[in-house]
């Protein structure tokens, strides 16, 4: 899990890269900016990393001897798109067609070495703030569909429970027990009440999502 500090979530990077060297002081610079990092020098090791541990980003070196870059991308790619883990490749190629195949395999972007260390943090903050704001996006539209099909269900429920309650009532007019009646009553009253609240709970839903569900047109009742 992130740490917390000051009441904020450190955001936490995962750097592959084979140059132990290199990632380890690149680590450094990054945690001294307020990251948190892990170093993976071992890229077969990234799915059961990432199966393990959260990250907000990865930023992936392209030119690795055992497993390559691009190998690297497609597996994360598999079980992550690029709003659920965004990857910037850091790379010294300059080959359109190698980048045309990372961009191709779902990466976010990319940096060529060398780099600055404001330059990279950029690019990172840009990326992390810009998926986690489209992750927030998704989730109200999931919220947004959910509270409509609330609204139509209710609608469904309302409709059912207002026959019944008709059905009830006439045969009141056949029953002539004291004790049934009362009980037919009181069962009469308290579907009346709960038909009352859903219909109080869902007015504000049905103002703001009438227009929701007319125009995407996609909450179907399956009966």
């Amino acid at each position: 899990m992130a740490e917390i500090k000051d009441g904020i979530a450190t955001k936490r990077i995962l750097l592959i890269d084979d140059d132990e060297l290199t990632v380890n002081a690149l680590a450094q610079r990054l945690e001294r900016r307020g990251y948190q990092t892990m170093v993976l020098t071992n890229p077969a090791n990234v799915m059961e990393t990432l199966a393990r541990e959260k990250f907000d980003i990865v930023l992936l070196d392209m030119v690795m001897p055992k497993v390559g870059g691009l190998e690297v991308l497609l597996s994360i790619r598999k079980v992550y798109n690029k709003t659920q883990l965004p990857v910037i490749i850091v790379t010294i190629l300059n080959d359109s067609t190698e980048m045309s195949s990372a961009f191709s395999a779902g990466v976010n972007d990319y940096l060529a070495k060398p780099f600055s260390i404001d330059a990279g943090i950029e690019r990172i903050k840009a990326h992390i703030n810009s998926c986690e704001l489209q992750r927030e996006q998704l989730k109200l539209r999931e919220l947004e569909v959910v509270r409509a099909m609330v609204v139509t269900y209710n609608h469904e429920f309302n409709n059912a429970v207002g026959i019944a309650k008709v059905e009830l009532d006439l045969l009141k007019t056949k029953i002539t027990d004291p004790d049934s009646l009362n009980r037919l009553d009181r069962a009469l009253a308290r579907i009346t009440e709960i038909v009352q609240k859903i219909s109080d709970a869902g007015k504000s839903s049905e103002i703001s999502f009438a227009n929701y569900v007319n125009d995407i047109k996609m909450v179907k009742i399956k009966n």
